[in-house]
């Protein structure tokens, strides 16, 4: 099945962006992380200690126990980001 292309502008305002119709327009967010592909065995005690303390906070009944953080990675900071901005790693 071929994808067709539609041009998009980026709506600040909201955040969204918007097709030329001004639907908003679904978009997919793919990030590659340099960290992400790494063979790393390592255990981050500060994201184990994150786990169970969040943990901690739920009853033995709710599920949300059971949500676990992770990996930490780093990332550009906030600031850096602005129109026209390109990732280079």
């Amino acid at each position: 099945m071929e994808q067709q292309q539609t041009a998009l502008a980026f709506d600040a305002a909201t955040q969204t962006f918007k097709a030329s119709t001004g639907a908003i327009a679904q978009t997919s967010v793919y990030r590659a992380y340099p960290g992400s592909q790494a063979n790393e065995t390592d255990v981050d005690e500060e994201v184990v200690a994150l786990n169970q303390n969040v943990a901690a906070q739920f009853t033995t009944s709710d599920v949300r126990r059971n949500y676990r953080y992770r990996r930490r990675l780093a990332q550009e900071p906030a600031s850096v980001f602005q129109a026209r901005y390109v990732i280079r790693r």
